[in-house]
């Protein structure tokens, strides 16, 4: 069972004591439990890759445009930055600059399909 730690500000042991409480009812019993902090070094590797690779983006588009752009299946500004550019704007959310704060990694996902409008998330 992994715990989602990534916004402290957000996470709360209530949560957790709720979750483990729902599992309980459902008779899943996880044999191992961990954090994606835990994971951050192998997070950051595969970030690296995919966009290296060409296959994720950085954007700083805030949430709320990056949402409506998701529903009304729009590409993102940033979409087709340059691998250069996204390196340069994940480096900035490695070193935890005020400007890389602003900004998160997207899968290059196909804007068309039924299955990322209704199931994708951002994932970090």
């Amino acid at each position: 069972m992994r715990f989602d730690d990534t916004n402290p500000a957000k996470e709360k042991e209530d949560f957790e004591k709720i979750i483990l409480e729902d599992v309980k009812m459902l008779k899943i019993k996880p044999n191992v439990f961990s954090y994606t902090s835990d994971h951050f070094e192998l997070i950051q590797t595969y970030c690296d890759k995919l966009i290296n690779e060409g296959k994720a983006y950085c954007d700083d588009t805030p949430g709320d445009i990056m949402k409506d752009e998701r529903e009304q299946r729009i590409e993102g500004k940033h979409r087709n930055n340059s691998v250069e550019k996204n390196m340069k704007m994940w480096d900035e959310m490695k070193r935890g600059t005020d400007y890389g704060k602003t900004c998160c990694v997207r899968a290059k996902m196909d804007m068309t399909s039924y299955r990322f409008h209704i199931h994708c998330p951002i994932f970090i």
